[in-house]
């Protein structure tokens, strides 16, 4: 039987352990790191880069770990194993979906270009393949930017979408991005359809209620890695500032660096500067040696430097719910950042740290300026925000809220059968 989408189909091994009546068996559809899963069947190809996707990661491990009752499922799209496999590690079922692209522009149109005109239909069918395989009690695919939503609605099966970059908003903020214009139809497809939702901040939640009327929203923030609540600080000022993410356009990488250029403060740059956009960031400040340039560092690393720095800065032009703020307030952090999205939902002005106009250098400074003029506050600050991260960003916690989401889903599917 071919699932939604067409294609050939990919044999999988069902998995062989008996279902108890009791216990739910979960299917992710999810940007989960493969990269994690080694050695697998089949070896792999050099790898390509890949994002670590941490709170995806964080929350599957809690899940499985604090919840026997749960048989979780993660399936994900990746192009460096060599084939398709199935495996399990630590309580989970993975599913590794390899794709043969046949392109009839060759060369001259990458194959994720290609799938992003198709929509994904290939990658799309091969997910509904395994969803069949597996047969799930209900799927929850992450993210409305990607393949893995649509992908949950051609399953036919009880679904859920846990709301990242909303796509409608990011391209509102960055007009000009043509992979918004590309990837706005998958989103619209998903709100045409979807029902439940997992929201990160009050912004996604409002989002999606003012979108989809009618539609179950619960509130999961990001499920923060362990490493960064065990930050400790010395009660100093270090005169230092520290950027963590992709170095793009839309974090404002431009705005903090003409800022801290301008008022000789330190900066440490914490992400993949390989793009000719971070070359050209580089080029432009290797004059000043208060600017320091890391690349991609492993998360001990960061939160070693995270010591060392007096606040984190995000000058974001659109953001849903930054996964780095949350880790630089899970470390104590206090924030500067931009007043968009749902940052103001995570961070609260004069308290866990100040918040700024977008796109303003001047607007920034004036945000940094303040949080130095007074380093007993902004030690308090950064105090005040370790403690709600322990609130929000724990990932049992985020755990147990989808637990219950997943039975709700349930529970109105059988409601409606009676």
């Amino acid at each position: 039987m071919r699932s939604p989408g067409g294609g050939k189909p990919v044999s999988y091994k069902p998995h062989t352990a008996t279902k108890m009546k009791d216990r739910m068996k979960v299917l992710w559809f999810a940007p989960y790191p493969v990269s994690r899963l080694q050695p697998f069947p089949g070896g792999c190809a050099p790898f390509r880069s890949e994002h670590p996707a941490p709170w995806v990661v964080n929350l599957s491990e809690a899940l499985a770990a604090n919840h026997p009752d749960i048989e979780l499922h993660i399936a994900v799209i990746n192009e460096n194993a060599r084939r398709p496999f199935s495996i399990q590690r630590n309580g989970i079922h993975y599913h590794v979906v390899k794709l043969r692209y046949d392109l009839p522009l060759g060369k001259h149109w990458p194959p994720f270009q290609w799938d992003v005109v198709t929509k994904y239909r290939k990658a799309r069918a091969r997910l509904c393949q395994i969803a069949e395989t597996v047969n799930p009690d209900v799927i929850h695919a992450f993210g409305t930017e990607y393949l893995y939503a649509v992908a949950a609605k051609d399953s036919n099966l009880p679904y859920l979408v846990y709301m990242q970059g909303i796509v409608h908003k990011l391209i509102e903020a960055m007009p000009g991005n043509k992979w918004f214009r590309f990837k706005l139809p998958l989103e619209k497809e998903v709100l045409d359809h979807c029902r439940y939702y997992i929201a990160e901040t009050a912004f996604g939640e409002e989002f999606v209620r003012e979108t989809v009327p009618g539609a179950t929203v619960w509130r999961v923030a990001n499920s923060v890695t362990p490493a960064y609540f065990e930050v400790r600080h010395e009660p100093k000022v270090h005169d230092r500032l520290l950027f963590v993410g992709n170095i793009l356009h839309g974090k404002g990488v431009n705005e903090l660096l003409a800022a801290a250029d301008q008022n000789g403060w330190g900066l440490t740059v914490v992400g993949g500067n390989g793009s000719s956009y971070a070359q050209a960031l580089m080029e432009q400040y290797k004059h000043n040696p208060n600017i320091r340039w890391t690349g991609r560092i492993p998360v001990a690393e960061v939160t070693a430097l995270m010591k060392e720095h007096d606040a984190f800065v995000l000058p974001s032009y659109m953001d849903t719910s930054p996964y780095a703020l949350a880790e630089a307030m899970a470390a104590g952090l206090p924030v500067v950042a931009s007043r968009v999205g749902g940052i103001p939902d995570m961070v609260t002005d004069g308290e866990t740290g100040i918040l700024v106009e977008p796109k303003s250098v001047e607007s920034l400074a004036k945000g940094i300026k303040r949080l130095y003029a007074d380093p007993k506050k902004m030690l308090k600050m950064g105090a005040e925000a370790r403690r709600v991260a322990l609130e929000k960003f724990l990932p049992e916690r985020n755990a147990r809220i989808l637990v219950e989401a997943y039975q709700q889903v349930l529970n109105e599917r059988d409601g409606r059968k009676l």
